[in-house]
C-alpha cells in the first residue's frame, strides 16, 4: 500500500465519542463528520495515531513481519489483495480471495 495513503488512513482515524463510529477526516464525508459533532459528540483521535508512532510501527513491521510474508509466499500459503480504495471495494476483494 502507498505510504502516503496508509499514513492518511492512520493519522486521520477518529472515533465519535457518542456513537463509537469510526471515521476518517480525510476520507469520510463532511456529512458523516458533522453528524457526530452536531449531535454534541467529539471526534477523538487515538494518542498513538501520529506520524512518529506510525513510522515506528511500520519499521517494526518491515523488520519482523515482511520476512514472514516471504516465508509464506514461497510456500504458496499467502494470498494478497489490493487494499486501496473504498471499504466496500476492498471488502469485496477480500471475500473474493477467500
Amino acid at each position: 500500500m502507498d505510504f502516503k495513503i496508509l499514513m492518511q488512513r492512520l493519522t486521520g482515524r477518529r472515533t465519535c465519542s457518542l456513537t463509537g463510529k469510526l471515521l476518517n477526516v480525510y476520507s469520510s464525508s463532511q456529512e458523516e463528520l458533522d453528524e457526530c459533532t452536531n449531535a454534541g459528540g467529539e471526534l477523538i483521535q487515538r494518542e498513538d495515531d501520529n506520524e512518529e508512532t506510525i513510522t515506528n510501527r511500520l519499521e517494526v513491521y518491515r523488520k519482523n513481519t515482511e520476512p514472514l510474508i516471504d516465508f509464506y509466499r514461497n510456500r504458496g500459503k499467502l494470498t494478497t489483495i489490493d487494499a486501496e480504495g473504498e471499504i466496500d471495494t476492498v471488502y469485496a476483494r477480500l471475500l473474493e480471495a477467500l
